[in-house]
């Protein structure tokens, strides 16, 4: 498909705009060579005046992940613009034994702050990103083992929500919309109405839309303040709300994932555009199906092929959210499909049982020796009583 044939298409379907770089002649030479040596094809796009009727207006397009977008924009200034099409496939995931092969020549690597004794490595010359033989490559059944990374979905849903909370309501700390991410704004040149206003020796930052306005951060808030729920469904979410200062504070990782997945889309109804809310649907509709007890291949393999469009959507609404943890929920339908249902292999269980283990610690200063003593008698307790009759015990005890 020629690139006429594909803006064709697109001016009969418009989408929304993402807004890309301008490049000088001096740009377009340096990003060549860089995408040439990626692989990629480049167009240069001269935007020029055209007639529409009776007025004149600028065409002005731009590429994402995905798709190109188009819109037409009053104007008469001639930019540049690179437009980047990615033709190539998703990189094929590694085998073990080419994992094996990759870190073969990394045994004995000193990681250190010291430069002097740090061991240099070139990644340039290596062409990968390995710093050191880790001890788990060692394992007999690593070069078999198909899941070697099984990410902790309760710490990803418990990061995301927090960014997503804290990115509407703009809490301190916590919202992703900061100075910087302004700034990176700017030197990349995009969404130019939220670029930093200079006044007088003063930076003004225009509010973005993804920014609750004081009174819709009430509205939201007063929300999660009289909210209802079944027993047991989660903790006492009016707890966590701040009326006056208008947050949500000490949230634990339960709540954010009874949040993210059931209780996320129906706060934010009508208080966004459907642009940034929709994204937002999808990402709490992709963790709720994901954290199903039952999994059909199916589903995954079309939840696997609908995260990256939600992710892309959001990134075009969010362009401060996006952090590694955003982007891990790529790969979780895929380790889903090899590892089986996320509620077997998630950290909840193994969080309640350190909890348990530590509250049997008695000698601060030898916590590991208090503990294995302390299990060995709860051990002992529990097989004693179940020979105990007539003593109430936690075997016989009604309810």
């Amino acid at each position: 498909m020629t690139p006429m044939m594909h803006l064709q298409r697109l001016i009969s379907s418009f989408e929304q705009p993402f807004f890309g770089w301008f490049m000088t002649s001096q740009h377009m030479e340096i990003y060549l060579d860089i995408a040439l040596r990626g692989g990629w094809l480049v167009l240069f796009v001269r935007i020029k005046l055209v007639h529409c009727g009776y007025q004149r207006v600028k065409i002005f397009a731009t590429w994402a992940i995905d798709d190109f977008f188009l819109k037409i924009i009053n104007g008469e200034k001639i930019k540049h613009l690179l437009m980047v099409i990615e033709f190539r496939d998703p990189p094929e995931p590694l085998t073990g034994d080419e994992v094996l092969q990759q870190v073969n020549n990394l045994e004995g690597i000193v990681l250190s702050k010291d430069p002097s004794k740090k061991t240099k490595i070139s990644h340039s010359e290596r062409g990968d990103n390995w710093l050191k033989k880790s001890i788990f490559f060692c394992l007999p059944y690593f070069n078999t083992l198909l899941l070697r990374h099984n990410l902790d979905v309760m710490h990803i849903e418990k990061n995301i929500c927090e960014s997503i909370l804290g990115t509407l309501l703009n809490i301190i700390g916590k919202t992703k919309d900061n100075a910087n991410s302004r700034l990176d704004l700017q030197q990349m040149n995009l969404k130019p109405h939220l670029h930093p206003i200079e006044d007088g020796g003063k930076t003004d930052f225009p509010p973005a839309p993804y920014v609750l306005p004081p009174e819709k951060k009430s509205t939201l808030l007063q929300f999660f303040k009289e909210l209802k729920v079944p027993d047991s469904f989660s903790s006492n979410l009016s707890r966590c709300v701040n009326l006056k200062e208008q947050k949500l504070s000490g949230l634990k990782s339960h709540d954010c994932h009874v949040i993210l997945n059931h209780i996320l889309p129906f706060a934010l109804r009508g208080l966004l555009p459907t642009s940034i809310y929709e994204p937002l649907v999808e990402l709490s509709q992709f963790f709720c199906t994901l954290n199903s007890k039952a999994l059909s291949v199916e589903q995954l393999k079309q939840l696997d092929s609908l995260i990256a469009r939600t992710l892309c959507k959001l990134e075009m609404e969010f362009p401060p959210f996006f952090d590694p943890m955003v982007h891990l929920p790529v790969h979780l339908a895929t380790e889903a499909l090899i590892g089986g249902p996320t509620v077997y292999r998630w950290m909840y269980q193994f969080e309640r049982q350190i909890k348990f283990l530590k509250s049997l610690i008695r000698n601060l200063a030898h916590p590991e020796g208090s503990i294995a003593e302390g299990y060995i008698a709860y051990e002992f307790i529990n097989l004693s009583s179940r020979y105990l009759d007539d003593v109430e015990t936690m075997h016989n005890r009604d309810g």
